[in-house]
């Protein structure tokens, strides 16, 4: 039986695996994901984090991996220098350059980019970053040898190798018809003269190279293992799945809520929001609609308000089963919001407080706006199917619940946490009927009142249109 090391190189947690090719997980290692602030990373403590975390799986493992593949967090810029050394980077979360996307937005370029690729663009890519180290920073084009993601840096220092999959090169400089960079795109961007540091996009699954070196050195991986080019994780997550036809829906409760639904055409009619992922497999793409809300959201409730210790969590939802009849609204855009509106400068906001208001209905305020923030992905993607649920949220049934009460309709949750190592792994040859496993799911159906879920939803969306405006003047 084949094992394959998968890594996921979150935004954070990093997470290493060994899988076999039946679906059996034979070892797990996580550690918190080195950060230096909010939405700056150091790629090199990311890579001496990520191979001692590598070292430490094979050190509970008695057998060596056949292949490694990795996934990852997306967008950013993980920038590496011509010295072959990472640079501090922005990652996706990162609002520096809000400015450069307020000047798009204003001078059309945002609503023209959603037309030629199904995509709302963020501060947090590649394109607005890169022309704010330009502006603020002096970036040229000559100091860079490539702009990376996440999962290629790490196969960068796993192989020596320059690369990316289509997945991950999705937003904002592919065309998602033609599946290859775009001149045009990079002309609108205002970053044709980053070119030659834009990796050209091949399919996951492809051999990237061999484990050299200096990388078994570090990490206790055989010099020569195979690497192959991995995705980017919400595309691992919803392979993992089993999402493959048109309409297959998954909603992720992680660091952050996101829902994907795959399409065939990548830019819907209508209003534009959200993103549009070109698929693996030709003829599908998967939208994407991400919020910044999530369990971010909650551990930062947890960490502010008193909440400490292994019964943090329990207490929490303690405190929500207590305070179900509470009139408090949370609007949970701590970190701006970028789906299904884009609003980077917006800000969490507590409604409704008054001298009956504590601590428990705070906590069932920030529990229900979480919820209402995926209930609102969802119903701006379009047309869905079942909806299946994954995340690290789903390890706590209080939370599945929540949805499906948010929700007014069932959810699934798949008995297998480690959807991501699942689909990444399938990619891997010998590997891919993984994506098509037999699936073990949990139903959480509806309880409680459907019309009072409504009526609280509804006042949610009336408090973001009345924000709007304020959060506009905060600029």
């Amino acid at each position: 039986m084949s094992v394959a090391l998968a890594l996921d190189i979150g935004t954070s947690t990093l997470k290493s695996s060994l899988i076999d090719d039946s679906g059996s997980i034979r070892a797990l290692k996580t550690c918190p994901s080195p950060t230096i602030s909010p939405g700056i990373v150091d790629p090199e403590q990311v890579w001496s984090h990520t191979a001692r975390l590598i070292r430490d799986t094979l050190d509970s493992y008695d057998d060596v991996p056949d292949a490694i593949i990795a996934s990852g967090q997306g967008d950013g810029c993980w920038e590496l220098g011509n010295d072959g050394n990472g640079r501090n980077s922005l990652t996706w979360n990162s609002t520096h350059a809000s400015g450069v996307i307020d000047e798009w937005e204003r001078t059309g370029v945002v609503a023209q980019l959603y037309r030629q690729t199904g995509t709302v663009i963020w501060p947090g890519t590649s394109a607005p970053i890169l022309r704010w180290l330009r502006e603020s920073h002096g970036l040229r084009p000559e100091d860079l040898a490539a702009i990376l993601t996440a999962k290629d840096w790490i196969d960068y220092r796993l192989t020596g190798v320059i690369t990316t999959d289509i997945t991950d090169a999705s937003i904002p400089f592919v065309n998602p018809y033609t599946r290859k960079l775009d001149h045009d795109l990079l002309d609108l961007l205002e970053c044709a003269d980053f070119t030659d540091a834009i990796p050209e996009p091949r399919r996951p699954g492809s051999l990237i190279g061999r484990v050299d070196e200096r990388a078994s050195a570090l990490s206790g991986i055989v010099q020569g293992t195979p690497v192959y080019l991995g995705s980017l994780d919400c595309v691992a997550s919803t392979r993992g799945a089993g999402a493959h036809a048109m309409h297959d829906t998954v909603a992720s409760l992680g660091t952050t809520s996101a829902v994907f639904s795959l399409v065939h055409e990548p830019v819907p009619e209508g209003k534009p929001v959200g993103a549009t992922i070109v698929w693996p497999e030709p003829g599908l793409f998967l939208r994407v609609l991400g919020s910044s809300s999530g369990a971010q959201v909650l551990e930062w409730f947890l960490r502010e308000f008193g909440y400490h210790g292994p019964q943090r969590y329990l207490q929490f939802w303690q405190d929500v089963d207590e305070a179900k009849e509470h009139d408090e609204l949370f609007l949970p855009f701590l970190f701006g919001e970028r789906a299904p509106f884009l609003a980077p400068d917006a800000t969490g906001t507590f409604m409704g407080i008054s001298s009956r208001t504590t601590r428990p209905r705070l906590a069932a305020a920030v529990a229900d706006g979480i919820a209402f923030s995926m209930r609102h992905c969802l119903e701006s993607s379009g047309q869905i199917s079942d909806i299946v649920l994954t995340g690290g949220g789903t390890s706590d049934p209080h939370f599945c619940q929540l949805i499906a009460n948010t929700l007014s309709r069932p959810v699934l949750v798949d008995s297998n946490a480690q959807l991501g190592t699942i689909g990444v792994a399938s990619f891997i040859p010998g590997f891919e009927a993984l994506s098509h496993r037999s699936v073990e799911r949990t139903t959480f159906t509806p309880q409680g009142d459907g019309e009072d879920a409504q009526r609280r939803f509804n006042r949610y969306l009336e408090s973001i249109s009345a924000s709007l405006p304020l959060w506009k003047e905060r600029k």
